[in-house]
This record gives structure tokens, sequence and C-alpha cells, in this order.
């Protein structure tokens, strides 16, 4: 498991190094907002972006754009009450788009990581428990 971890950190280093320099800088206020906004969120690459897990479901991505950086919520995940953005039909991937050069509202930021760990704390719950295979005699 620790060398799991440690290959996903040098992973998403390398993936941060090979970020253009504009989006960069907006990517690492981006990734600090969602940590500090939920510690218990790990990172990984996945898809070519950056991926944020809850006890290894995505939850969240950044997925840089030519000259912006999308914020994404997976899993389905419902915008936050009082955005005032209407539902997409379906299950897929919602974004909010930052634009690089431009500072991240850390409070828009905090509602998107809230909506996106809460729905994915809501479907953690709803799987069926794991049963490990009864041994054989």
């Amino acid at each position: 498991m620790l060398r799991h971890a440690g290959r996903s950190r040098a992973l998403v280093s390398s993936w941060l190094d090979f970020q253009p320099p504009a989006a960069r800088a907006l990517i690492e206020s981006l990734r600090e907002q969602v940590r500090a906004a939920e510690p218990l969120l790990t990172e990984s690459v996945k898809w070519g972006n950056l991926v944020f897990l809850l006890e290894g479901m995505p939850v969240l991505g950044l997925a840089p754009v030519k000259g912006h950086v999308n914020l994404q919520l997976l899993q389905g995940a419902p915008w936050p009450a009082g955005l005032g953005v209407a539902e997409a039909p379906g299950k897929g991937a919602r974004h909010w788009r930052f634009d690089a050069g431009g500072p991240a509202d850390p409070v828009l930021v905090e509602l998107l990581v809230s909506a996106a760990t809460g729905h994915g704390r809501r479907l953690l719950a709803e799987r069926p428990p794991r049963v490990s295979p009864a041994p054989e005699d």
C-alpha cells in the first residue's frame, strides 16, 4: 500500500511538471483549495487529469484545457444548491470553468468540493458490503 501511494505522488508530481506555466499556477491554487476543503481526499492521475478520490472513488477532477482549467464533479454529483445552475440530464460529469490568470474563488471551490464529496459518500453508503470468499476446507 505504501509503495502504491508513493507511485501516485510521483505520478501527480510528474503530471504537474508537464502543465504549461500559466495553467500550473491555477492548477496548484485549485489543488490546494480542494485539499483544504476536504483533507481526506487522495490524488491520482486518471484519464490524463488530476483526480481526487474518496475511499478509492473518483469524485473530483482537474482537467486543463487550452486557456482554462475545469473542476469536474464526477459520479453524477449535482450542482450545489444556490449556484443557480440548471441540472443537466444524465449522470455524467459536470464542470466549472476557471480561466487561467484569474483567481479561483475559495468559497465556490468549497461548495463544489462539498457537493462532490457529499454525493460520493452517499454512493459509498449505498454500495453493498464486500464479502470475502469462504475459506476452502
